[in-house]
């Protein structure tokens, strides 16, 4: 003979609840702390397609995750001192790294750190800098004017700065990026300090491709 067992609220020994249902079918307490092995079927959690691609979010339905993402980076410091007289325009030696951007769509984030010293004879004839982030082909796509007044003769001043570039090449393949300095002073010398300088002043570049 069938036997109807019909409770609302079913409790331990010790008087904890361990389910309860609302009366008509459903179950409206089970203390996921009474559950101590087995699994729940992702399906319950919440609708959509749950996979390694998406996420649930807190309206209980999976999505996937927007915006782009980091697909490399490419890191360069200057491993010597890099030095440019008056009167001259120059690309800083060794800080020309390059990156192989997999897909035509993504973006380059170029992130430049500069220690350098700007140095001169007296306050007529102190040297100025114009710094620039530029490509393979010179197009420059962040620049930068730094300039230093000599007060009295034979004195120099140390400087950090840094520039951020980003931009869309159009094109997957390999792209060089280099800094090139315009040293407009009449008399003076602009440095770029090497990573075996003061830890504060080194020169650094680091290139980063972004998904679009």
């Amino acid at each position: 003979m069938a036997s109807t067992i019909q409770v609302d609220t079913i409790k331990d020994i010790g008087g904890n609840t361990m389910l309860s249902s609302n009366g008509s079918g459903t179950i409206t307490g089970l203390p996921a702390s009474a559950v101590s092995s087995g699994t729940i079927a992702t399906a319950r959690l919440g609708s959509g397609t749950a996979s390694s691609s998406t996420f649930l979010r807190g309206d209980q339905t999976y999505a996937a995750a927007g915006g782009g993402k980091v697909l490399q980076v490419v890191n360069n410091i200057l491993s010597t001192t890099f030095s440019m007289n008056s009167g001259t325009t120059a690309d800083v030696t060794g800080m020309t790294p390059s990156i192989t951007l997999a897909s035509s769509t993504s973006r380059l984030l170029v992130l430049a750190s500069y220690g350098f010293r700007v140095g001169g004879s007296n306050n007529t004839t102190s040297p100025s800098a114009n710094v620039f982030i530029t490509d393979s082909s010179d197009v420059v796509k962040v620049g930068t004017y730094i300039l230093n007044q000599m007060p009295t003769a034979s004195l120099e001043d140390n400087f950090m700065s840094s520039q951020m570039a980003i931009w869309t090449p159009g094109a997957s393949g390999s792209y060089q990026v280099k800094i090139r300095c315009n040293n407009n002073g009449l008399n003076g010398v602009v440095q770029f300090y090497a990573s075996n300088g003061t830890a504060t002043n080194s020169t650094s570049m680091t290139l980063i491709e972004l998904e679009a």
